[in-house]
């Protein structure tokens, strides 16, 4: 069923078994996991079923960053039913086995399971996410991350495929239908929680306090509360809901809204020319794999993250519009900002001049983000329509993850080199070819997963430390984030909390 919240008489109270916040991905991954289960479940969304002004006016806030975008929390979030999957660009991937490690040259890292535990659930994910199903990860590998395609044996690097949604999974449009017609959950458009009351012991949560532009004010009373609203609002909501916990829920120890990441990206940081005609000459047969609309990326293997003391990253390399490269660069064949400071002679190994009847590549690079203490979001003095404080987030990277994007992309040219397959160039001057680092709205951790409370905000069970009755289904409790888009990754740590809640209500 579903309700607008703007037609119920203001002191309204709700009661259900499960109280969920947010209708994104994983909101309504949960409900839709839920809705057979015999609770009962009512969903909150901010917006309603299509996106409007006010709404929209609700993300406003500050970014302070290196790479100041002042569009950020516009363009990463989204208040409608179906929240960012109505933005969404479809690429699923599930995280490498060594984004769940304890590494020990990338600080605060590790997750409390191993990639083994989300196994079942990526499975379940896939047809909610209209990809095609695990057996082609596991055909592929994809689940440790290497890819066995035909072509030359690099011996630093993976390619690594990523599948895209076909169509591109628009969860307000799939499963409307499949929420609206069920009995046991209600979904309530245009409820914006305000606070989450907890009790005088701050033990757990009593209600969540709902208001929207009609000026309704509601109370949702639940046995559970589970906040599925994105990084950037779940770390939001939480810090709002002071009036027990004056820091926040789950806040002891100053861990909520920090360990904020991202995944920067850096589009044509690089070209390669390569010295055969063929189109993706390093992908040999693989390449028909775009009829399952994936593609893939480079990315350096175990040894090489671990021996050199690099971040996880992949590479993308696109066929540049030729058009384009004749009018803005006069062509590739001049070298257009050099080879990269100390590469090995190999890297020219086979390479020929540039010709005009070459296909060209860009380099597009996506990088892993080091979890940073002072990498945060915080509530802010300017206040929105509904009263609420609006977020200050306080992006920040530092030398590691500069340095590793070097690395990548000088490793990578010398691999190119050594199989004789291509030469590459570093951009650093032209600017066709170079632009600055830009995020991925991709926002990761602010309520990070860690066994202690002195170092994370939930536990391996997604619950809040110290509140009984309060769960996260959000990226917000990744404690790293790999390199992939962390939708299917959300999704599967969502269906993994509505298993823990069904076993918690006896159900399972």
């Amino acid at each position: 069923m579903l309700v607008d919240c703007r037609q119920l008489e203001s002191g309204t109270v709700v009661r259900a078994d499960v109280c969920v916040i947010g209708a994104g991905f994983a909101g309504v991954s949960l409900a839709l996991a839920l809705k057979d289960s015999g609770l009962r479940v009512a969903l909150l969304e901010s917006g309603g079923l299509e996106t409007d002004e006010n709404a929209s006016g609700l993300l406003d806030g500050t970014f302070d960053g290196p790479h100041r975008n002042k569009s950020y929390l516009q363009t990463s979030r989204s208040r409608v039913f179906g929240g960012t999957s109505d933005i969404w660009t479809g690429t699923c991937r599930p995280l490498d086995e060594i984004d769940y490690e304890a590494r020990d040259w990338v600080p605060d890292s590790g997750w409390p399971f191993g990639p083994e535990e989300l196994i079942p659930y990526y499975q379940r994910a896939a047809p909610l996410l209209k990809i095609r199903t695990f057996k082609t990860y596991r055909r592929e590998g994809a689940l440790v991350g290497y890819n066995r395609l035909a072509g030359p044996d690099f011996t630093r690097f993976v390619p690594k495929a990523l599948f895209r949604s076909h169509p591109v999974a628009r969860f307000g449009v799939l499963y409307r239908d499949d929420l609206e017609s069920s009995e046991r959950v209600t979904v309530y458009l245009h409820a914006n929680v305000l606070e989450l009351l907890a009790y005088p012991d701050g033990a757990g949560i009593e209600e969540a306090v709902v208001s929207n532009f009609a000026g309704r004010e509601l109370r949702f009373k639940a046995q559970e509360f589970v906040v599925a609203a994105g990084a950037l609002d779940c770390a939001r909501l939480l810090l709002a809901s002071n009036q027990v916990q004056k820091a926040g829920l789950a806040n002891d120890f100053d861990v909520l809204g920090r360990y904020y990441m991202d995944h920067t990206r850096l589009p044509r940081t690089a070209q390669l020319v390569p010295t055969q005609e063929k189109r993706r000459p390093w992908e040999g047969t693989g390449a028909d794999a775009v009829r399952y609309y994936s593609y893939y990326v480079f990315s350096p293997n175990r040894e090489a993250q671990r021996s050199l003391k690099m971040l996880n990253c992949g590479v993308r390399l696109s066929e540049l519009d030729r058009e384009e490269i004749a009018a803005k660069a006069g062509g590739l064949s001049q070298e257009v900002g050099g080879l990269a400071r100390g590469l090995d002679q190999t890297v020219l190994s086979g390479s020929r001049p540039a010709r005009r009847s070459k296909p060209i590549y860009s380099a597009k690079l996506y990088n892993e983000h080091v979890p940073l203490h002072h990498s945060r979001v915080r509530l802010g003095s300017e206040r929105d329509p509904l009263g609420q404080q609006r977020l200050v987030v306080e992006w920040r990277s530092n030398e590691q993850m500069d340095e590793s994007v070097g690395r990548t992309l000088e490793l990578l040219a010398m691999e190119f080199g050594r199989l004789a397959r291509g030469r590459m160039h570093l951009s650093v001057a032209d600017p066709l070819y170079t632009a600055p680092c830009y995020l991925g709205a991709h926002p990761m951790g602010t309520t990070r997963m860690h066994p202690s409370p002195k170092k994370g905000v939930v536990d391996a069970d997604c619950k809040a430390h110290g509140v009984n009755n309060l769960f996260v289904a959000s990226s917000s409790v990744f404690p790293t984030g790999g390199f992939v888009n962390p939708t299917y990754t959300i999704v599967a740590l969502a269906l993994r909390l509505a298993d823990f809640l069904k076993r918690k209500h006896g159900l399972a």
